[in-house]
């Protein structure tokens, strides 16, 4: 018997087996409507790192016995499956539910009969709808890159204080130690010295960076159409017009693109629907988080003094200020990733794996 006709009679097994409802066409919970013949393209794996949760194969064992196994393999992710079947099962021998499947072909594992539980795999990632591409091709701003730019545009004195932390930018379990041991850093201090000012000379101003921070959206605004953000800091207290991160407050010169995200009211129902996931009383967390691109500025920024505030903003903020041009930004909305499309959603896993492959070719 020939491997072809081995896995029709398979595939025809696992149905008598396993009663089940065809459709021609199914739309899942997040709006979006599949039919046979329609192309997925499979995400990253939820919970493990080799295997789905969400899409199983079908075999018989030894006893003759149709059983469903997770599906694994690490060049899985990013390739494509076609839908073959929309079925409904009967029993809840496949997935432990009667939630529709989808029996599927892949491209990477032609041999194999798979199933597909739709909405759970949507909303945990593991099949992708509209893949988003990446929104600037660049790298992420390090530690170190923010403090030589900090204290480059604030034309902050090299001192001892300085250097310390600059070290500790560097090598945190390092610095903890010239902070113990003077001597060390006594011996160290010219070093890290040189190193940060040729760093403020060689700084590249052109490049565009991303760094990653938490905020909250407001609700959708139905006026503006789109989603206020806002930008917690974990003291409490950040200029208003900055974004906290990692110590440092980021002030853009075009902070309209870095406090709300235009979004249709169709895309924004479709969003909230999708975050909602498949249970019926879900909850749409105003917890998202940014991925903020931007172009540091060679330039002092000025802090402008709230009325009535009795803080001396120059003291507190000075040392931490950089000024950006926001070049573009995406948003994880809640444990799912989108650009500035939030109807495109796949795991902040899955898109940041993607990145990497794209910015890799």
């Amino acid at each position: 018997m020939n491997m072809k006709l081995f896995l029709c009679l398979l595939f025809s097994l696992s149905f008598l087996l396993f009663p089940v409802y065809a459709q021609e066409s199914y739309e899942t919970y997040s709006g979006d409507t599949f039919k046979e013949g329609d192309v997925l393209t499979l995400g990253d794996f939820y919970l493990s790192s080799t295997k789905y949760s969400h899409l199983k194969y079908a075999y018989t064992d030894t006893y003759g016995k149709v059983r469903y196994e997770a599906f694994s393999g690490k060049d899985l992710p990013f390739s494509k499956a076609t839908i073959r079947e929309i079925i409904r099962p009967e029993d809840k021998n496949m997935f432990l539910n009667k939630a529709v499947v989808f029996a599927l072909e892949s491209e990477k594992a032609s041999d194999k009969k798979l199933f597909v539980e739709i909405d759970r795999a949507i909303e945990q990632g593991e099949i992708v709808v509209n893949m988003p591409e990446p929104v600037i091709k660049c790298e992420e701003m390090t530690l170190e890159q923010m403090f030589i730019c900090c204290v480059r545009v604030n034309k902050l004195p090299i001192d001892d204080k300085v250097l310390l932390n600059y070290i500790s930018a560097v090598d945190k379990e390092l610095g903890q130690e010239c902070r113990r041991d003077q001597f060390k850093f006594r011996k160290l201090k010219e070093e890290y010295q040189a190193r940060l000012e040729k760093g403020m000379a060689d700084f590249d101003f052109t490049k565009t960076y991303f760094i990653k921070v938490n905020n909250n959206h407001k609700g959708y605004d139905f006026d503006r159409k789109g989603y206020p953000l806002s930008y917690p800091t974990r003291s409490g207290s950040s200029p208003k017009q900055c974004i906290p991160f990692n110590g440092f407050n980021f002030m853009p010169v075009n902070p309209d693109q870095a406090f709300f995200i235009p979004v249709s009211m169709d895309g924004a129902e479709k969003y909230e629907k999708r975050s909602r996931g498949t249970g019926q009383n879900g909850y749409v967390s105003p917890l998202v988080y940014t991925v903020v691109y931007v172009q540091p500025l060679d330039k002092y920024m000025e802090l402008s003094k709230e009325k009535y505030s009795v803080l001396n903003v120059e003291n507190l903020y000075r040392s931490t200020l950089i000024g950006v041009k926001i070049k573009g930004f995406g948003i994880i909305w809640s444990d799912r990733f989108c650009l500035n499309d939030p109807t495109r959603v796949v795991s902040e896993k899955t898109y940041l794996k993607y990145r990497n492959r794209i910015d890799q070719s």
